[in-house]
């Protein structure tokens, strides 16, 4: 019997071997992606997690642990008829005061707080009159808070920085309530200041001399041959105290400048001088001012830095600016004297990393900055 050729029916059976070993090729392959992929986001889920570790660690911030703590003397003046403790705060920093109580009432059942958020003024003022148990203030205490409690007391009362408040509101325009700043006109191509080159433009007496020319501060083109026009407002808000005090050193403003009625008013000078230069509170609040959205194309805000090594902020949100309100706490603590155990355990939940991640949580919504590593240890260490 003859051998059947096997020939055609191989060639026949060519294509179904190719397409089963393609099959069998197709899914081999893409198992190995299926692992290489599975692999690769392990490995970055682990980085990831690494990460987040390191800027845990690299934070430093403790964790907080309640401790027990008894309540407040019966006699406290601070103490409404319920046995609450009455705390009058800035209403801008409210929001973030209401978090931090629930947390601190919770861990201490004990311990009942009645927040009143009316504003920085009469926040010092019943810290003063002891009806407050603290002050809880959007900004640094100015000279006539601090000199109305050490006549009554005989001594200052000790703060303690927890954060920063910008206060923005997506209402106003430009949008976000900017902090006291330094605004110029849109068509200066001035880039940037620093601190102490800001005191020598808006004050005088200087040690390194007066700024009085856009040349000084390397303003090129038609600057250049110029003098700086400068605008001050003779109402003074307590944000513009605040600098006044705190940021310009106290020394006097330069004879140059030219006293204009308000803020809004500096606010339209410089929106219509491309030479002018002036400082404002706050970016005014009033809806009824309607003169926001011309004024708010006109003018820019000068980033600004501590020094020319540190990071020159625009006022965005979560980025400080030399002039951004301090969220700042203030007791009545008499020199040699301890704080109460409870105001103590209270600041160690504002200062602890909880406590700081409260702000940042809060940061879009209503401006608040946490404080960073180094400044947390420095008012720590008041506590101690």
């Amino acid at each position: 019997m003859k051998a059947k050729n096997s020939a055609p029916e191989v060639k026949r059976l060519i294509p179904h071997l190719w397409l089963f070993h393609s099959e069998v090729f197709c899914l081999r392959t893409i198992k190995l992606i299926m692992m290489f992929c599975v692999t690769i986001f392990c490995g970055a889920l682990v980085v990831g997690v690494l990460s987040g570790q390191t800027a845990s660690k690299r934070s430093g911030l403790l964790s907080y642990t309640s401790h027990p703590v008894p309540s407040p003397s019966p006699t406290a003046t601070y103490l409404l008829p319920d046995n609450t403790i009455y705390v009058l705060a800035n209403d801008l920093v409210g929001p973030y005061f209401e978090q931090l109580d629930d947390i601190f009432t919770k861990t201490h059942p004990n311990i009942r707080i009645t927040l009143n958020p009316l504003g920085s003024e009469p926040a010092i003022a019943a810290l003063t009159a002891g009806k407050s148990a603290f002050a809880p203030m959007g900004r640094n205490a100015i000279t006539q808070d601090l000199d109305g409690f050490s006549a009554l007391h005989g001594y200052r009362p000790t703060s303690f920085l927890v954060g920063y408040d910008q206060s923005p509101d997506p209402d106003i325009f430009p949008p976000g309530k900017y902090p006291s700043a330094i605004w110029i006109n849109t068509k200066n191509p001035l880039p940037k200041l620093t601190l102490v080159q800001a005191s020598e433009v808006f004050t005088s007496g200087n040690t390194n001399g007066d700024i009085t020319s856009w040349s000084q501060l390397g303003v090129k083109g038609e600057w250049a041959t110029r003098e700086i026009h400068v605008y001050l407002p003779s109402k003074r808000d307590s944000a513009f105290l605040f600098i006044d005090g705190y940021k310009m050193g106290s020394v006097p403003w330069t004879s140059r400048a030219e006293w204009v009625d308000s803020s809004t008013d500096v606010m339209a000078a410089v929106a219509q001088d491309p030479f002018g230069i002036g400082i404002v509170g706050f970016w005014p609040p009033d809806s009824g001012w309607d003169r926001q959205m011309e004024l708010g194309n006109l003018t820019k805000i000068v980033p600004m830095a501590e020094n020319d090594d540190g990071h020159f902020s625009h006022a965005g949100v979560g980025d400080v600016y030399p002039f951004t309100g301090e969220i700042r706490i203030y007791f009545d603590q008499a020199p040699g004297k301890s704080l109460e155990p409870w105001m103590k355990e209270y600041m160690r939940l504002a200062l602890s990393s909880e406590g700081q991640a409260l702000l940042a949580k809060l940061a879009k919504q209503n401006g608040y900055i946490p404080l960073e590593y180094e400044k947390v240890k420095l008012e720590l260490k008041k506590l101690n």
